[in-house]
């Protein structure tokens, strides 16, 4: 057993859900606790012929803020790339969409 020294976290499910057009997405994260002075940033590389959901964990050191920011970033066959804005995610479950 791996002993975990935060005392709780913040878990996503992520489910592709770009289609044939799209070669590959990326997820950003980011996480700030300032009064604890932790920031947690994080890239993940989807392939676009992936249907396996992604699971994300944040460390939380103050299970009180829990303000994970999510943003997709879509990357087409034809080289177009699509960001979309930073958002807070209002369920755990999230569906990633271009």
């Amino acid at each position: 057993m791996v002993h975990d020294p935060f005392p709780d976290a913040q878990e996503y499910v992520l489910i592709p859900q770009f289609g044939d057009a799209i070669s590959e997405a990326f997820v950003e994260i980011q996480y700030d606790d300032p009064d604890n002075h932790y920031h947690r940033a994080e890239r993940i590389m989807v392939p676009g012929t992936t249907t396996a959901d992604v699971s994300v964990r944040i460390a939380l050191l103050d299970p009180a803020k829990r303000d994970v920011q999510l943003r997709f970033i879509f990357i087409g066959k034809d080289q177009s790339v699509k960001s979309g804005a930073f958002f807070t995610p209002a369920a755990t479950i999230v569906p990633m969409r271009p």
